[in-house]
């Protein structure tokens, strides 16, 4: 939604100070690598970009989708077809729980709970 074609993110992973890099723009990344305990931790950019991996294959097209009654300030959502599959992505930035509902309009509704600074993936199939 919002008008986004394409999102990317030049680190997948990075060590513990940013880096490596030449011009000095220490950065974060999704995977963060502690080479001297030969350790690597996952950042909660790995989990939100795991939603839309997962899920998303090519060939999904996003479908229009609209809020009805929710705080659409901290509730987010974007809902794409493939194959046959309706996939919902649901974003709650809240500091609270958020119970919904989503209907599809083929007379399916799913009722669910998002948990507060979630992200979370809902699939069905009509």
């Amino acid at each position: 939604n919002n008008f986004v074609a394409g999102w990317t993110d030049w680190n997948m992973a990075l060590d513990t100070t940013g880096g490596p890099t030449w011009v000095n723009n220490l950065l974060d990344s999704p995977i963060i690598v502690n080479k001297t305990a030969d350790e690597f931790y996952k950042q909660p950019t790995h989990y939100a970009m795991t939603h839309f991996s997962r899920f998303l294959r090519p060939g999904a097209r996003r479908i229009q989708s609209t809020p009805f009654g929710i705080d659409t300030l901290t509730l987010k959502h974007t809902a794409f077809v493939l194959n046959g599959q309706r996939i919902v992505v649901i974003l709650n930035s809240s500091d609270e729980d958020k119970s919904i509902s989503i209907q599809d309009g083929m007379s399916k509704a799913i009722n669910l709970n998002v948990a507060q600074h979630s992200i979370t993936t809902v699939t069905w199939t009509n």
